[in-house]
């Protein structure tokens, strides 16, 4: 992994339709969002794949706040 980032949207708010080079797993730590391939809630772990694009939205009322992580290849498990 190379490093990770939080991302916020306030209820309502959307990112610009865009897509990834590497694979992303991202984690939603409070609220909501939907990405036009499914609505993910807090606790959930999303894994996007090199060359899908979405386009994520902030649902419900609460701020979504997310941690995303990307890495050039597939995550490992650390035995």
């Amino acid at each position: 992994v190379d490093g990770g980032k939080l991302m916020k949207l306030e209820p309502g708010e959307t990112a610009p339709m865009h897509g990834h080079g590497r694979l992303e797993a991202t984690v939603v730590l409070h609220g909501c969002f939907s990405d036009g391939h499914g609505e993910y809630r807090r606790g959930d772990l999303v894994i996007a794949g090199p060359g899908k694009r979405h386009k994520p939205a902030a649902t419900g009322s609460q701020t979504c706040i997310c941690y995303v992580a990307t890495a050039p290849h597939r995550f490992r498990r650390r035995a």
